[in-house]
């Protein structure tokens, strides 16, 4: 008899500085998602995820777990997004994986041997949120003055090519 693979089902809530974004995941597979704007996500992201199940005909026992992104993100935002989760969590008592944003946008755009690479998000008040992903695979994340961070990558990367990626690279 042949093992046959089983992938979990779960769900996923995470935001970006409009949106926030609930999807029903089979593995790697999304086969549903919804959106709602920022403003009326506290309001609406409970309804939002009770819609998502039923619109895929999914029950909360099947659930294998809940993904979270755990930040950088809008202050206000986040909160709603990880209080929800965690309110799922305890009422459904479903466990809780944590996504850090930053090395997940980060394995979006692996790295070469000859590049690094820099996930910049706008932190506002013009601060920056970095994830620093060398061509040795070390990865440095922090948050910093984008001026400062800027010249201290120019003087620290002048033999490496220089990726960045992320809505704080317009900066």
């Amino acid at each position: 008899m042949q093992k046959q693979k089983i992938e979990p089902l779960y769900l996923t809530v995470h935001s970006d500085y409009q949106s926030v974004f609930c999807g029903i995941f089979r593995g790697s597979t999304c086969l549903a998602h919804v959106q709602e704007p920022k403003l009326t996500a506290s309001k609406n992201l409970m309804l939002l995820v009770a819609s998502l199940l039923e619109r895929q005909q999914i029950n909360w026992s099947d659930i294998s777990f809940i993904g979270v992104n755990q930040g950088p993100s809008p202050f206000t935002t986040l909160r709603v997004v990880i209080t929800t989760a965690n309110g799922l969590l305890f009422a459904q008592r479903i466990p809780l994986v944590g996504v850090d944003g930053l090395r997940a946008f980060l394995t979006e755009f692996p790295t070469s041997s000859e590049t690094s690479t820099i996930a910049l998000l706008n932190a506002f008040n013009n601060d920056v949120y970095f994830a620093l992903q060398k061509p040795d695979g070390t990865t440095e994340i922090g948050c910093e003055f984008y001026g400062t961070f800027l010249n201290r990558v120019a003087q620290e990367h002048q033999a490496t090519h220089v990726r960045f990626i992320g809505n704080g690279a317009a900066l």
